[in-house]
């Protein structure tokens, strides 16, 4: 398990610093040369996408959008939207902010005032190689109920969110066995599942607490924290831990970000979506499709 070990060990938050990350590289890079064959990592395959988003010759599209165009202002919040918030209340869970997002697609060279902290270019690039999915960066056409409780700093796996909402629903999970409990990691706490465990688990448990069906309730995608987090809370990229996103990279990984001192917001990177990492957390997001 070497190649994974040192795979492991380039996403720890203590091991960002650029020397550091240079010589875990090094080392994967030396055993490839040498022929190494670690039969614990996963082969990560692309996602059959169809063409890239654009070609490499091609013109570049640059469009400008308006904070109001991508998050659009809030009129009468729908009744549908209403009733979540309210069920959410009443179930000691009111951590949800309402967004209208607007569907629209981003990309790199996209100008909108206020979007100071862009996903990296690491994030860009995966898109056009097809690792990541062609609509990863677009928006949803719908509203969304997004966790807005602020990431704690890593504290050796012990870190809680502060008066976490969802802390007596992880425990009873843990308790149960239906999530892993890992030594050293509360029961409490939001660190330490990987997910396949919260798609699987965790977020349909909070879709029942919300009286939604399942399918309604997921991670938010990389864009949608880096737009909301952008103009509404920017406190998301302040913390030196990771959060999972909804975006799949290959088979088997998953998007994380927001890790502070190396891009907040804007800093991007992949783990293992079994990964049960003591620094990396999750907030659900709610996709909600008023009626006509």
């Amino acid at each position: 398990m070497t190649m994974e070990a040192l795979d492991r060990a380039g996403r720890h938050p203590e091991n960002q610093d650029p020397t550091k990350q240079f010589a875990i590289e090094q080392a994967k890079s030396l055993l490839i040369a040498a022929g190494v064959k670690d039969p614990g990592m996963s082969v990560v395959a692309k996602v059959e996408t169809g063409p890239v988003l654009q070609a490499p010759d091609a013109p570049v599209d640059i469009k400008r959008f308006s904070k109001d165009q991508l998050v659009l202002p809030e009129t009468a919040i729908p009744q549908e939207v209403s009733a979540i918030l309210q069920r959410a209340e009443k179930a000691g869970i009111g951590v949800f902010e309402p967004y209208r997002l607007s569907g629209v697609t981003l990309n790199k060279d996209s100008k909108v005032d206020g979007w100071n902290k862009k996903p990296e270019s690491w994030y860009w690039k995966q898109i056009e190689n097809g690792e990541v999915s062609q609509d990863t960066s677009k928006l949803p056409d719908t509203w969304v109920l997004i966790d807005k409780t602020v990431r704690p700093d890593y504290q050796n796996g012990k870190q809680l969110h502060e008066n976490d909402s969802f802390g007596p629903l992880l425990k009873r999970l843990r308790k149960e066995k239906k999530i892993q409990t890992v030594k050293g990691i509360p029961d409490t706490s939001r660190f330490g599942i990987s997910p396949d465990e919260l798609t699987q688990v965790v977020l349909p448990e909070i879709a029942k607490i919300l009286g939604v069906d399942a399918s309604a309730v997921r991670l938010p995608k990389e864009i949608e924290f880096n737009i909301i987090g952008n103009f509404e809370h920017p406190e998301w990229g302040k913390a030196n831990t990771w959060e999972w996103f909804a975006d799949k990279f290959g088979d088997d990984d998953r998007l994380v970000g927001g890790l502070s001192g190396y891009g907040g917001l804007a800093r991007v990177r992949h783990f293992w979506s079994g990964d049960r990492g003591d620094f990396i957390a999750f907030r659900p997001l709610v996709v909600v499709s008023p009626k006509a």
